[in-house]
């Protein structure tokens, strides 16, 4: 919605679209789930920690990055300021933000049907399980259910 606003604003005058002319035509999703991974100590200072090395992950995941293996349907969202989003393929789209004050990191999810949402969130549980300052950190097991 960023983008779309300033594409919105920089517009001619004589060429002015609304917003909500611009998203009219943006199919919703489906499917929608959040999931919060509670950070086990209860620090904040972990909850950064650890998003931080989530965020590595997700972005190593879109491009390839420290010899990762590119998940070929996500595509990282450069235009997001609130956490890290990502493009999940047929109009999907997952977030993952850090709460300032709570030791909580937040997941939510955006696709066209149940499976496609599940499969995210196991791709994303086999990604992270590998990492032990994430295991030991976080309770992972939410992305199961």
């Amino acid at each position: 919605i960023g983008l779309l606003s300033r594409i919105s604003r920089s517009s001619n005058a004589d060429d002015r679209v609304s917003l909500l002319d611009l998203i009219s035509d943006m199919k919703e999703m489906e499917v929608e789930k959040e999931v919060r991974l509670n950070v086990l100590d209860g620090s904040i200072q972990t909850t950064t920690q650890v998003f931080g090395h989530i965020a590595n992950i997700v972005e190593d995941a879109c491009t390839g990055g420290n010899g990762s293996e590119k998940v070929t349907e996500w595509e990282l969202d450069s235009e997001n300021l609130e956490g890290v989003r990502v493009r999940t393929g047929n109009g999907g789209f997952f977030m993952l933000r850090r709460s300032l004050h709570d030791p909580v990191i937040s997941i939510m999810v955006e696709g066209t049907s149940p499976h496609d949402v599940q499969t995210f969130f196991e791709r994303l549980y086999n990604l992270l399980q590998r990492n032990k300052e994430i295991t030991g950190a976080v309770e992972l097991s939410v992305l199961q259910n």
